[in-house]
């Protein structure tokens, strides 16, 4: 899928990075706040991104999982959603950039 592993360190930062972080979104449950991710790490496309683009984006993609990465990278750069279960609370939650 174009990602090394599921954390790896950022050369030019030197920061450690989760495969799923973006901190230009935020995840949402019932309007609050959470972890923020989406698929910006992936340098692939995907089957599903694929599939959105040979339907002229009239196909639907939702990604849904018990973990953010299974539920956000299978479903590619332009799913029309993706859910996981945030273990912490119960809940399942999403990111903005699915949503706003």
């Amino acid at each position: 899928m174009g990602l090394p592993e599921n954390d790896w360190t950022d050369k030019e930062t030197g920061k450690n990075v989760y495969c799923t972080t973006d901190e230009s979104v935020s995840q949402w449950v019932l309007q609050r706040k959470s972890r923020k991710s989406f698929s910006k790490n992936l340098w692939s496309t995907t089957v599903t991104d694929e599939l959105r683009l040979a339907t002229s984006f009239q196909g639907k993609v939702v990604g849904v999982s018990l973990k953010d990465r299974a539920s956000i990278l299978p479903a590619g750069h332009t799913p029309n959603g993706a859910y996981w279960f945030d273990d912490s609370t119960g809940d399942f939650i999403t990111s903005t950039w699915y949503i706003e």
